[in-house]
């Protein structure tokens, strides 16, 4: 079985929008908080079986400290040289939400328009203060579910993710 998992509701909800991963051999989940994050990864690695795609925060500029940490925890129970294959990491610099604003053409259904610049360059650094100021309230629920996902493919992480669920017995359907 395949897991992707992700800190929160809204980052697993927005993965599966974004990821074209097609039948029943994945599973989206939430680990409710970056703390629990990689308790729930250890336990689903604890199954030989199990392969995990973790999708984690940064919550700062800097991905590396998080990046080192998580894989410290996974590595004491799916070391990497003995099956290196088991698990990936990405973390997102700052959050997963500033991955659209990369691509501000995936965002013109969210918002209505084209983003100005502006607005792009600055929700790459403040993604979810620049959606709440752009967004009405009510739509700042489920802003996930009017993304355009196909300029999200040019992604290096997506492509990356995309890669290790391909390497797997999983369907993977093309990025529509």
């Amino acid at each position: 079985m395949n897991y992707i998992v992700a800190e929160g509701q809204r980052d697993a909800a927005l993965l599966r929008q974004i990821l074209p991963v097609e039948g029943g051999e994945t599973t989206f989940l939430s680990a409710g908080g970056a703390s629990a994050l990689v308790s729930l990864v250890r336990t689903l690695l604890r199954q030989e079986a199990n392969r995990v795609l973790v999708v984690t925060d940064a919550d700062s500029l800097n991905p590396e400290p998080r990046r080192s940490f998580v894989e410290k925890m996974l590595s004491e129970i799916a070391p990497p040289e003995r099956d290196p294959d088991r698990w990936r990491v990405y973390v997102f610099t700052p959050e997963l939400e500033s991955l659209p604003f990369e691509y501000p053409a995936s965002l013109t259904a969210v918002f209505g328009r084209p983003l100005t610049d502006l607005e792009a360059v600055r929700g790459r650094y403040e993604p979810k203060k620049t959606l709440a100021e752009l967004l009405p309230r009510e739509a700042l629920e489920e802003w996930w579910l009017r993304i355009d996902p196909k300029p999200l493919g040019q992604s290096e992480a997506i492509q990356g993710m995309l890669q290790f669920l391909q390497s797997s017995p999983v369907v993977v359907a093309e990025i529509r």
